[in-house]
């Protein structure tokens, strides 16, 4: 018979055969441990929930900007097609219709934070592009004359720069 020596609990034995009781220290520092485990994991979770609600809402901010720029040429073309009020009576209410949908496309997208850039008076290099410039001393230098393109923000930041035709009362030597 191979006699082997059972090791396995021995350290929790003490020499009369019963189970070693832990001593209330050591209970409290293996509940603190436990806690402080808990407590991690709570804000491990906490954090990910914030976490995946900043992702969300950088996802709908991101799809919603994306639809934006692909409907801002739907809106051009409508308020193109208003802004020559056609000669015959007939086309009269179709041409209000046209206007009227153009309001309520830039209404739409307005709601989701879409405003048109305010294209007159002062050039400014980060609202505005430049596509002309005209010279004329009546008029003061930097000023917008016309606008070819309109230019949009979403939520205070440029999705399109308005295309615009500035005067300058001097050629620049560049």
């Amino acid at each position: 018979m191979n006699k082997t020596k059972d090791t396995t609990n021995e350290s929790s034995r003490s020499r009369t055969g019963s189970i070693k009781r832990k001593s209330k220290k050591e209970i409290e520092q293996e509940r603190d441990e436990y806690l402080l485990g808990w407590k991690r994991a709570l804000a491990d979770y906490e954090n990910l929930k914030k976490d995946q609600a900043i992702q969300k809402q950088y996802t709908r901010e991101s799809i919603t900007a994306d639809l934006a720029q692909a409907y801002l040429p739907i809106l051009d073309h409508l308020q193109s097609a208003t802004k020559n009020t056609p000669d015959i009576p007939e086309a009269q209410e179709w041409f209000t219709g046209v206007g009227f949908i153009a309001q309520q496309c830039a209404d739409v997208l307005k709601e989701f934070g879409v405003e048109q850039i305010d294209a007159t008076g002062q050039f400014n290099p980060e609202l505005h592009e430049a596509v002309k410039a005209e010279f004329d001393t009546e008029l003061p230098d930097n000023i917008i004359i016309r606008q070819i393109q309109a230019g949009y923000t979403m939520n205070g930041k440029v999705m399109r720069p308005a295309k615009v035709i500035i005067n300058l009362t001097k050629v620049s030597d560049q």
